[in-house]
């Protein structure tokens, strides 16, 4: 049974506007089936943390690799999912902190 990932957000503000509210952010849904096939041969595992803008719109931008899990497919495919499916509240310069840990599925 493939292991369920999950993806845990910080926030992290730059600038923050004092009308501004943090709220917690809604984790980015990573999940067994966006593991990389390549790494998965390969037996790579890891925890990435990543950073990425906030746009108004509350979509996620400008992914950037913080601490590497070692595996530069890793870190490339977390940056690929955070900013296609990274969606927070809006807010305007703010960065958010994702912390994500790939783990082999086990048997």
């Amino acid at each position: 049974m493939p292991a369920i990932l999950t993806a845990m957000a910080l926030a992290a503000a730059v600038y923050c506007p004092s009308s501004f509210r943090p709220r917690t952010p809604r984790p980015v849904p990573i999940s067994a089936d966006d593991y990389p096939e390549a790494s998965l041969r390969a037996g790579e595992a890891g925890t990435v943390t990543v950073s990425f803008d906030v746009c108004p719109d509350g979509k996620a931008s400008n992914c950037r690799v913080e601490l590497s899990s070692g595996h530069n497919r890793l870190d490339v495919r977390t940056c690929e999912l955070v900013e296609r499916r990274g969606h927070v509240p809006p807010a305007v310069g703010v960065r958010q902190i994702l912390v994500h840990e790939w783990r082999l599925p086990s048997d």
